[in-house]
């Protein structure tokens, strides 16, 4: 399906700016697994990325993540049951990426409602020998926390490099199946991927060197 160039969205109002800012971002929350961070205006200024056909709107975090990791050079896939032919012509216009099936891409974009376990498993992991070829999966979630929420959250403890003891990290609106295979990947590192979560205008990592374990959340 072809997409008029007025609803592609529009990207950073300056590019270099804009990648450089959110790269920083990025970067400090892969070196500090769990920490929620927020990115500053420069970083999102003039970002309006297109809606899915179900009315779905990536959020700020995602796009502007997605916009400074894809290139020419790299290759994405969209998940889940939407038409995501909006945003795949938003990205293919904006950084010239190709989109591929999912067992062939570095990149890949969710909804955490959509991301579970066998989807992540479909995912390129990575060997012993080249384990940077493991992909990155953008998951779009409904709110991110530093501490044990109560409801219906996930609430992980993670361990391992960039986390002095632990951190905790409560993650809204994702699936508890994908929390269970994540969890039990710690023997396969090197290989295995690395998580990007994003709500708003805010972003936290789970590199694939990260430790992970569940908790109960506390009743309401």
């Amino acid at each position: 399906m072809s997409l008029a160039l007025s609803d592609l969205g529009l990207a950073w109002e300056h590019p270099v700016h804009g990648a450089q800012q959110t790269f920083r971002v990025l970067l400090d929350a892969m070196s500090h697994p769990g920490r929620v961070y927020s990115l500053p205006p420069a970083a999102v200024a003039g970002v309006q990325p297109p809606r899915a056909s179900d009315g779905h709107a990536m959020s700020i975090a995602a796009a502007v993540s997605l916009l400074t990791l894809l290139d020419a050079e790299s290759s994405v896939h969209f998940a889940g049951p939407q038409d995501a032919s909006a945003l795949a012509g938003y990205f293919r216009f904006h950084c010239g990426v190709r989109m591929v099936p999912l067992d062939q891409c570095q990149f890949a974009y969710a909804r955490g409602s959509d991301a579970d376990a066998r989807s992540c498993e479909g995912l390129q992991q990575g060997s012993d020998a080249a384990p940077q070829d493991g992909a990155t999966l953008v998951l779009d979630v409904d709110g991110l926390a530093t501490h044990a929420q109560k409801g219906e959250v996930q609430v992980l403890r993670a361990r391992g490099p960039g986390v002095q003891t632990q951190s905790v990290l409560s993650v809204r609106g994702s699936l508890p199946a994908l929390w269970r295979w994540r969890a039990q990947q710690a023997d396969a590192f090197p290989r295995g991927i690395d998580l990007l979560l994003c709500c708003g205008d805010q972003v936290a990592a789970i590199p694939r060197s990260t430790l992970l374990a569940l908790e109960t959340p506390p009743c309401m």
